[in-house]
């Protein structure tokens, strides 16, 4: 039997061990090792490294302790939730408001933590804030129709009866006639109800705009808002208000699912064609890994901490089985060639896969790292509205990089493992 962390040749059954023959030369091990003369001769055996596979028991035990407690917390999740989902659904996925404004003050990133407090302040500390400045000169008048709300054909009374910070009725789109009025008759309609006195001086011009992507908000919720932005930044006007359905809410949950079902199939086509299909078999095995425990990871998030995910958080799954698909290749191509030089002299599959892996840990740790550091800054300074999705992607990454080296390849060398055992058998 070879010894677990020595690379020792090994003869097929009824042969003697030549420990001689092998000449496993500067490449073998995981700093370019071997013996100083290059080569193995008498009893001498050549150290490779750590041995992952003889621990892989330990491996998938790490794995069912990341993986459980998700799966836990996403069946509690399912029983408990409305939505009766795994997760905490954002308003990508639930529906909610879409509200766009124009200021007259120039804002920067820096009165994005003021906005946030006044949606804090509603209970809407999960709103999503965007501050963009026009490319080109632009003048609102809040008389227009420009200003007027834009709801759905099942916009509530409430809704419908909402007004703009000025104090001027917002009235809903009802048909293509009412986007058809010219300011001199929605003047008129506002001088029948006594509410022009506000006209004067409606018009400025537009320094920024912010759009503000939150939960359904009520008529009180909305004034409220619009009387805290008024406070902190004076004059604006709401653009348009729109509703994000539940109907368009699903189609965008089905839509995602479906771009992890294509991602998934393409993978496995890929690696089958390029290596063998066990080698896609268990590259799946560790993406789904992944998948699983992301998945689970933020199911306790949201359970705990009240974290939603929205349609980014697709985005970054995606992006992450990009990221440990590649670095599970990198981990199979060197096993395949190491398997074309060393398995025709008697190695045994299980000494090559970890030589291999002790060849490409560095690598990977490395890559990981530094992509890590990068995603810790965006993290930390990157803002609110990115915080989610980079989170998902340090998570996802660091849990990528552990299983392509101790699940994908783990896997492959136990399988290959059992299968050279059982050759000889059906001899």
């Amino acid at each position: 039997m070879n010894k677990p962390v020595k690379v020792k040749l090994k003869k097929k059954a009824g042969e003697a061990s030549d420990e001689g023959a092998a000449e496993p030369g500067n490449a073998l091990g995981p700093h370019g090792g071997g013996s100083g003369s290059g080569g193995v001769s008498g009893h001498e055996e050549t150290a490779v490294g750590f041995d992952f596979i003889k621990y892989r028991l330990a491996w998938y035990g790490i794995s069912a302790l990341l993986i459980v407690p998700g799966l836990v917390m996403m069946v509690l999740s399912m029983m408990t939730y409305d939505t009766h989902t795994p997760l905490k659904l954002g308003i990508d996925f639930t529906g909610g408001t879409m509200l766009e404004y124009a200021f007259e003050k120039e804002l920067t990133q820096s009165d994005l933590p003021a906005i946030q407090a006044s949606l804090n302040q509603l209970g809407l500390g999960d709103s999503v804030i965007q501050i963009q400045h026009p490319k080109e000169h632009m003048t609102v008048n809040t008389a227009t129709v420009s200003t007027e709300l834009q709801t759905d054909p099942h916009a509530t009374t409430e809704e419908a009866e909402a007004v703009d910070v000025n104090g001027l009725p917002v009235m809903p789109k009802a048909d293509k006639a009412s986007d058809d009025r010219s300011i001199t008759q929605v003047i008129e309609d506002l001088n029948k109800d006594g509410k022009a006195e506000n006209l004067k001086n409606a018009a400025f011009d537009v320094s920024t705009l912010v759009s503000i992507r939150t939960r359904d908000l009520s008529t009180e919720q909305t004034v409220t808002l619009q009387k805290s932005l008024t406070d902190q930044f004076g004059r604006f006007a709401l653009l348009q208000k729109n509703r994000v359905g539940p109907v368009l809410a699903k189609e965008i949950l089905i839509k995602g699912s479906l771009a992890l079902l294509l991602a998934y199939a393409l993978i496995v086509v890929y690696l089958t064609w390029r290596f063998q299909l066990d080698y896609a078999v268990f590259a799946m095995v560790a993406l789904l890994h992944d998948t699983v425990f992301m998945v689970g990871a933020f199911a306790i998030l949201g359970w705990f901490f009240g974290v939603e995910v929205n349609a980014m958080f697709v985005t970054a799954i995606l992006t992450v089985i990009g990221f440990s698909v590649h670095d599970t290749i990198v981990v199979y191509d060197r096993i395949r060639e190491n398997i074309r030089v060393f398995y025709t002299r008697k190695w045994s599959i299980k000494d090559i896969i970890n030589i291999s892996l002790n060849q490409t840990l560095a690598r990977s740790i490395n890559t990981s790292l530094t992509t890590l550091a990068v995603l810790l800054a965006l993290y930390l300074f990157g803002g609110d509205s990115t915080q989610t999705f980079v989170l998902a992607m340090m998570l996802g990454i660091a849990v990528g990089t552990y299983s392509s080296i101790f699940v994908a390849g783990c896997m492959l060398a136990s399988w290959r493992q059992r299968s050279e055992e059982a050759q000889p058998q059906a001899a």
